[in-house]
């Protein structure tokens, strides 16, 4: 692939945006990974598979997570987005995209983003402001793609699939040695991953993002960056 072909996906711009340690090395070695990564993907066909537990229950309870905010920030019924968008620069799938929701007194085309959290530990329930960076790069990268105004963060609390509670366990006795896993230890499992008895708008935490054209431009420099590595790469390859 000629490098200046290289797109960045939206779920992978807050690795790219890291800042390098070393002012006279414009990327960080976190983007170079990724570029590698890409690389590997792309000249090879060859894909870093990485999945576990908390990925696949974000997968898995995305409507979940979908119906949950949208019920408590009243923005009526909205489905999962299917369709992928690109530009020159990125490409990516946002989870959702509501039209008309009425903000400040005004119908606005939205973004919406969610993350479910794997635990009550991990759910921001207490923040005033959203503290990942990674994310805001994606939503900002959502926002270009579909020429939206405002995008939304939205962290939700949903119970965990059986199947993933079920797989938890198997793993804590394989580490414990349990042949049977004591019920008091199993309820604590579980306990963990149930959180009905929590009201649900304490379950779920919206952050509003502002498309911010100098990040956009930040995302454009960034990849061209990207691309002068990428094809640094290539020469590498092409001498070995």
């Amino acid at each position: 692939m000629d490098a200046k072909n290289l797109k960045i996906r939206c779920s992978s711009l807050g690795s790219i945006m890291t800042n390098s340690r070393t002012k006279s090395v414009p990327l960080s070695a976190t983007c170079k990974t990724h570029i590698l990564e890409r690389f590997n993907e792309i000249e090879f066909g060859i894909s870093k598979f990485f999945t576990n537990n908390y990925v696949k229950k974000g997968i898995d309870v995305e409507d979940d997570a979908l119906n949950l905010t949208s019920k408590i920030n009243d923005w009526g019924l909205i489905s999962k987005n299917e369709e992928r968008f690109n530009n020159d620069f990125i490409s990516g799938i946002p989870d959702a995209l509501p039209n008309g929701i009425i903000l400040n007194d005004n119908p606005s085309d939205i973004v919406v983003e969610v993350k479910s959290s794997w635990q009550l530990h991990t759910f921001p329930m207490m923040e005033d402001t959203n503290k990942s960076t990674a994310y805001e790069w994606q939503v900002q990268g959502y926002l270009w793609l579909t020429e939206r105004e405002t995008g939304f963060l939205s962290y939700c609390l949903v119970d965990t699939p059986e199947q993933i509670v079920q797989d938890e366990l198997w793993k804590m006795a394989r580490k414990n040695g349990y042949i049977e896993i004591p019920e008091n230890v199993e309820q604590e499992v579980r306990d963990n991953h149930s959180f009905g008895h929590i009201p649900e708008h304490l379950r779920c935490k919206t952050f509003e993002i502002k498309r911010d054209e100098e990040k956009i431009n930040a995302i454009k420099e960034r990849i061209e960056l990207c691309r002068e590595y990428y094809d640094e790469l290539k020469f590498k390859l092409s001498v070995i």
